[in-house]
């Protein structure tokens, strides 16, 4: 994957707006993305590659489509580690630290949903650990997102202190779930 400016704009901007300690690119892609702006990437002191197996299955079903992959993965990897998910398309121009202090924060996608392009979640998060246990019953084989968003209206499982969203604006680009950074 040729790695785009808007996607080192992504990085920097959680760099410099998060002040993590550690940023963990993860990708399932035996390569590195390629090009300049890759590159200057690189330069980025905290910045760690982290290669994972794709993820095939969730509770013995299999996931079809490659986004779904890299949502299951991505919750996986925040209900272990706990931290901050963010897309490649997101730009943070200024400190989220505000919403640091919750469960689980995600980015509003419209009226009663939640996108998954931003996640704050602690360590096993509650809601998180409920949005991953509700793929028991979902049928991944639909298209459409895998990604429970009725979990996430206004009276999701009726456990609306669990999580806390918050309106963003996003770049007109198009979205990478392939490679994917998390701090």
């Amino acid at each position: 994957m040729e790695f785009k400016f808007y996607h080192l704009i992504g990085l920097i901007g959680v760099y410099r707006s998060m002040k993590p300690d550690r940023m963990l690119f993860h990708t399932d892609c035996d390569t590195e993305p390629t090009g300049s702006w890759w590159r200057e990437a690189k330069l980025i002191p905290i910045l760690e590659i982290v290669h994972h197996p794709t993820p095939e299955t969730i509770f013995g079903k299999t996931i079809i489509i490659n986004t779904h992959r890299s949502d299951v993965l991505r919750l996986q990897m925040l209900l272990v580690h706990g931290g901050v998910y963010v897309d490649l398309d997101i730009w943070m121009f200024r400190s989220p630290e505000r919403l640091r202090y919750y469960d689980y924060v995600a980015n509003r996608a419209g009226e009663g949903k939640l996108s998954d392009g931003i996640i704050f979640a602690t360590k096993d998060s509650a809601f998180l650990r409920m949005f991953y246990e509700s793929f028991r019953n979902f049928n991944i084989i639909r298209k459409g997102t895998i990604l429970r968003r009725d979990l996430h209206t206004s009276n999701g499982l009726g456990h609306p202190p669990l999580r806390h969203s918050f309106q963003s604006q996003r770049p007109d680009a198009p979205s990478s779930k392939v490679f994917n950074a998390h701090s």
